[in-house]
């Protein structure tokens, strides 16, 4: 008889599971509002399609994933821009500022290898290893092939940073330029292969982090004499 309430904790326990992982897949549900605009790879999954709540789960994940990686291009980018400015070097060091750039830098690759891991181990977004690695191949989808390429040129500026000294400072200055076409593929990207762009905040969420990257990109063409630029990112005395 001291055993009997064994099946009642082993029930507990199956509910308890049950709904943690139900309370998962309702989080991720609503992360999907915001994650849909990066899910690059996944392209159009309908994931009212399947019941497993694994592959609901890998497939949020990996979408939440790819958002995180195009909102820290947008900070890296941006960073980047202010350090080369003088904007905020008047009260944060030159170190600082380059540490936190590449500190964005890298966790923007890594949300982006997280990203794209989630959509090849998930079957229902059709995604091969030679897909995610080459673009434009035959079944390739228009997204995926820029995302590729915006993805491959974002790898490439980061190994760079290894090679300066071998490649000259102004040769290695004018190839981190690249990070401009890439932030464009993986905006235009996220145009294509987003299935929620249409929703008021994700729109909104995209202007606004393209007219930051579009103003501070003027403000750093500017020439050093200009007088914008000199009230705005005086040059170190």
């Amino acid at each position: 008889m001291a055993a009997t309430p064994a099946p009642t904790s082993t029930s507990t326990r199956r509910r308890t599971a049950v709904r943690r992982t139900a309370a998962f897949v309702a989080l991720g549900d609503g992360l999907a509002i915001f994650a849909t605009p990066g899910n690059a790879f996944a392209g159009t999954m309908s994931v009212a399609a399947t019941s497993d709540p694994g592959l609901v789960a890998l497939h949020r994940t990996a979408a939440f994933a790819g958002f995180l990686a195009y909102g820290l291009m947008v900070g890296t980018v941006c960073w980047g821009i202010l350090t080369t400015t003088h904007l905020a070097r008047r009260s944060i060091r030159r170190q600082t500022l380059y540490g936190g750039h590449m500190t964005m830098a890298i966790m923007t690759l890594s949300f982006i290898v997280v990203h794209i891991a989630g959509n090849l181990f998930n079957p229902m977004s059709a995604l091969g290893p030679l897909n995610a690695l080459i673009p434009f191949l035959p079944g390739s989808s228009l997204g995926v092939s820029i995302g590729v390429v915006g993805a491959e040129l974002a790898v490439a500026i980061a190994i760079s940073v290894w090679f300066q000294q071998q490649l000259g400072y102004r040769t290695w200055h004018m190839f981190h330029w690249l990070a401009y076409p890439s932030y464009c593929l993986s905006l235009a990207h996220t145009i294509v292969s987003g299935s929620d762009v249409h929703l008021q905040l994700v729109v909104i969420a995209l202007v606004a982090s393209f007219l930051a990257v579009v103003a501070l990109f003027v403000l750093r063409a500017l020439p050093s004499t200009s007088l914008v630029r000199n009230r705005l990112a005086p040059a170190e005395s």
